[in-house]
Parts: structure tokens; C-alpha cells; sequence
């Protein structure tokens, strides 16, 4: 794919891939926040895009996964 971005992830595959620890929720985010920031002026999807809660909680999420706390989808 062109500008070096990955192809999107469905859902599925996404939740798969942090099960398995071949995806950590903050790089799933990073590449959701890319597109964001590639479209979104041509979509206009979004309202609000609060990068800094998302931060957040993907963060959160990732300690969590390590910590054996896996929470599901």
C-alpha cells in the first residue's frame, strides 16, 4: 500500500491479533488515528476525535494484557 500505511483491520481480525499479542491496542489505535488524520477532512465522520482520552485508555489497555488481565474486544 502506498505512504507506507497497513491495510485496515476488520474488527475480528484486530481483537484476534491482540489475543494472540501480535498487536498491542496502542499501535491498533495509532493506525486508527492515522487514518483518521488522512481522511477525515474528505469523510467528516467525526465530531470529536479526544486522541488524548484514546491515548489513555489503549495504554491502559496494553498494561492490562501484560499484567495477564485480558479483557476481550
Amino acid at each position: 500500500m502506498t505512504g507506507g500505511m497497513e491495510p485496515p483491520l476488520t474488527l475480528r481480525h484486530a481483537a484476534a491479533r491482540i489475543a494472540a499479542g501480535s498487536l498491542k491496542p496502542t499501535e491498533l489505535l495509532g493506525r486508527c488515528l492515522e487514518r483518521i488524520e488522512r481522511f477525515e477532512s474528505d469523510v467528516h465522520a467525526w465530531v470529536v476525535v479526544d486522541r488524548e482520552r484514546a491515548v489513555d485508555m489503549a495504554a491502559q489497555a496494553d498494561s492490562q494484557i501484560v499484567a495477564g488481565q485480558y479483557l476481550g474486544p
